[in-house]
């Protein structure tokens, strides 16, 4: 046996903490309307969402959501109720100033004269 079969075997035998974590999604599924998945085992940072009705895949978990979903459980245990997902717009998170393009686009037309 080899380091990498005993790397696999190794790392197979380690469940991750938030599998198996129930989330309330935003939207419900478009197969059979329940609110409620499950963290599933992924590959690496991968996580995907399984509902818990009729195991469709429902998303994956973003990095930042996983990382801070991770470190909850590390540190305050397992939740007893279902994580609630939020949807995001970034637009409102990061929000620009529409005129923007036109300004760099006037300053450019000036410089050229």
């Amino acid at each position: 046996m080899n380091q990498h079969d005993l790397f696999g075997e190794l790392v197979s035998k380690i469940i991750d903490p938030i599998v198996g974590l129930k989330v309330q999604m935003p939207t419900p599924c478009r197969k059979c309307h329940c609110i409620i998945a499950c963290t599933a085992e992924g590959q690496w940072l991968n996580v995907p969402l399984l509902c818990t009705s009729c195991g469709i895949e429902r998303g994956r978990l973003s990095y930042e959501t996983f990382k801070f979903i991770r470190r909850v459980v590390e540190t305050f245990g397992r939740p007893t109720e279902p994580i609630k997902l939020k949807k995001t717009d970034l637009s409102k998170q990061f929000p620009h100033d529409a005129g923007a393009a036109e300004a760099i686009s006037a300053n450019r037309a000036e410089g050229a004269q």
